[in-house]
């Protein structure tokens, strides 16, 4: 393990985390990946490419810090005195659903796993990559920059992820950390069936007066999701980039993973009003 490079990805048992798990291990790297029950994390060690190093699950839940601290400890003896040389916090859901309506807890949920987990972990793991230069990856999405009706939770929590990194990228910088946020545009992965099976639950609490005000809206947006699924790109463009940020000697602080991204977040930025912004993604929704 001295002479491997050593990365810890959050939610690693699916999607955009199992990916970078696979791509770097094959690559070199000594990869240990967080799960939240125990057959995945067999799975996840059962994985390993072939000719890598074993790939090392740690089972923990990003929302539970006392289970942090426990894997912290565990990855500490695992590491047996050599330092962690990189983070990926990949771990999150995607929750939807009118905000005027929404249950509290709903959004309580959605901000604990996408957001002040990701604070959870970077506290915890941060002390064990001191010691030399080292990376902090903030696996976001346009999503931080650009809102959707109906994802009103996701964008909330994408946004305050984007705010936290930038404030994060200055605190660590004399730290010797570098920070960078990865933003995927859609991509194919298990979360868009975790988010449709949320929306059908939630759907059933939600009120008469809900309905009435956003049935519509609710059956194009799922149309759209639908679509997006679909077009987006594999998990593994997605780790490709995030290979790059990490072996990067001078890494960018952003990286837009795929072109129907570069070109939302080019007309966001420099070309479209809020107002226009939002006539144009409610005329693709057909609203």
């Amino acid at each position: 393990m001295a002479s491997a490079r050593t990365v810890l990805v959050t939610g690693a048992s699916t999607g955009i985390g199992r990916a970078v798990c696979l791509d770097l291990a094959a690559r070199g790297w000594q990869v240990f990946g967080s799960v939240r029950r125990e057959q995945d994390a067999d799975a996840f060690a059962a994985s390993t490419p072939a000719n890598a190093l074993r790939m090392t699950p740690l089972l923990f839940d990003v929302t539970d810090r006392a289970s942090i601290d426990q894997a912290k400890g565990d990855l500490q003896e695992l590491l047996q005195g050599e330092r962690l040389h990189a983070l990926v916090n990949n771990a999150g859901v995607a929750i939807g659903g009118p905000l005027a309506y929404l249950p509290m807890e709903d959004f309580e949920r959605q901000i604990a796993i996408n957001l002040t987990g990701v604070l959870h972990c970077t506290q915890a793991f941060l002390p064990l990559m001191r010691g030399g230069p080292s990376r902090l990856i903030q696996v976001s999405s346009i999503a931080g920059k650009i809102g959707f009706p109906l994802l009103g939770p996701y964008h909330a929590s994408k946004h305050g992820l984007e705010g936290m990194s930038d404030c994060l990228r200055m605190e660590l910088k004399h730290l010797g950390v570098d920070v960078v946020l990865i933003e995927p545009g859609p991509v194919q992965s298990q979360v868009w069936q975790t988010a449709k099976a949320h929306a059908q639950e939630a759907e059933k609490r939600l009120s008469p007066e809900a309905f009435a005000d956003y049935e519509c809206m609710m059956t194009q947006v799922a149309k759209a999701a639908a679509k997006s699924e679909k077009s987006g790109v594999p998990a593994e463009e997605c780790a490709r980039v995030i290979r790059r940020a990490l072996e990067s000697s001078r890494p960018r602080t952003r990286y837009v993973v795929n072109r129907s991204g570069k070109i939302l977040l080019f007309l966001r930025r420099w070309l479209l009003s809020d107002r226009m912004m939002d006539r144009m993604i409610l005329k693709s929704l057909k609203l």
